[in-house]
């Protein structure tokens, strides 16, 4: 059997997807309604983000901040209106969430940080208009 020689492998500073990895994630979004249907929450008037979770290791700043990053390049102004509401709820087991959705305000439930982080990125991960059933201007 012959065997073909290995590929040299590149050096480090070659390697673009380390710093492809370190770039912020370029978002972009069409969302076109400007009207909440029934059953669906407005977020013209902005969100508010109540961090009630306990979390004094600060675990959660990433999500956070991420979250914050995300309605900002939606061009949805924080500290306003409808409130996006993250506490602490018995889910069943690790890293599991639950979200709450209505019009009036949004629980992310959790029993552990793993679970909220979840949530948030799976929330950020919804194709409008399944988020919150956003509307927006």
């Amino acid at each position: 059997m012959n065997c073909l020689p290995e590929p040299a492998q590149p050096n480090q500073e070659s390697w673009q997807f380390v710093r492809a990895l370190s770039l912020p994630l370029e978002l972009h979004f069409n969302w076109f309604r400007t009207t909440a249907k029934k059953d669906e929450a407005d977020l013209n008037g902005g969100v508010m983000i109540q961090k009630h979770f306990p979390d004094p290791e600060g675990s959660l700043e990433t999500a956070y901040r991420d979250l914050d990053n995300f309605f900002n390049i939606a061009k949805i102004s924080i500290n306003r209106k409808y409130k996006i509401i993250v506490e602490k709820a018995d889910t069943g087991c690790f890293e599991s969430y639950r979200l709450d959705i209505k019009p009036d305000c949004c629980r992310i439930q959790a029993g552990d940080p793993e679970g909220i982080r979840r949530a948030v990125y799976y929330l950020e991960d919804l194709p409008p208009p399944e988020i919150l059933g956003l509307v927006v201007q």
